[in-house]
């Protein structure tokens, strides 16, 4: 088997475009994860939702209050989680994080997250042709997660020099 030396390596412009695609959305994710979390940071200092407990077919508040939104599922007020919702999506419409033509329900955080893993899968696509490795090899490995986190920490290193900003 010939092994390449680091000197020799030249990637194509899809390998390069694609790691472009990935530092881009991986800036994009960030900044919007940071702006809807901070959305939702005020809005649940002024608007008070609790746990609620279920006993059988009674439900009742357990007391603790919710601060974090990742743990609004665990209220069933869909009367204060609707405002909540509500008011988060008018903000994000007010500061521009959320275009008109997104509906109501979707967060643009998880959208770009989405849009990140979609950059992700590409180059990894687009890499296989040199490294033999798929996605579903990744994935479906001991510690799938941790070694496509690796994977593309390595491949992104190996990229970066010739991303150009």
């Amino acid at each position: 088997m010939k092994t390449m030396k680091a000197k020799d390596f030249k990637p194509s412009d899809d390998m390069i475009a694609s790691a472009h695609a990935v530092f881009s959305a991986m800036a994009y994710a960030e900044v919007m994860r940071k702006e809807v979390d901070m959305i939702y940071k005020h809005i649940l200092a002024d608007t008070p939702i609790y746990e609620t407990r279920v006993f059988g077919k009674r439900h009742e508040p357990s007391g603790a209050r919710i601060y974090n939104h990742d743990d609004m599922y665990l209220s069933d007020d869909e009367e204060t989680c609707t405002r909540i919702y509500a008011e988060s999506n008018r903000i994000e419409r007010e500061r521009g994080l959320k275009p008109a033509d997104m509906i109501d329900d979707k967060c643009p955080a998880l959208v770009a997250e989405h849009l990140l893993m979609n950059a992700q899968h590409l180059l990894i696509e687009v890499m296989e042709p040199l490294t033999k490795i798929t996605l579903d090899m990744l994935l479906c490995s001991k510690n799938g997660l941790e070694n496509l986190k690796k994977y593309l920490d390595l491949t992104l290193r190996l990229l970066a020099p010739f991303v150009k900003a």
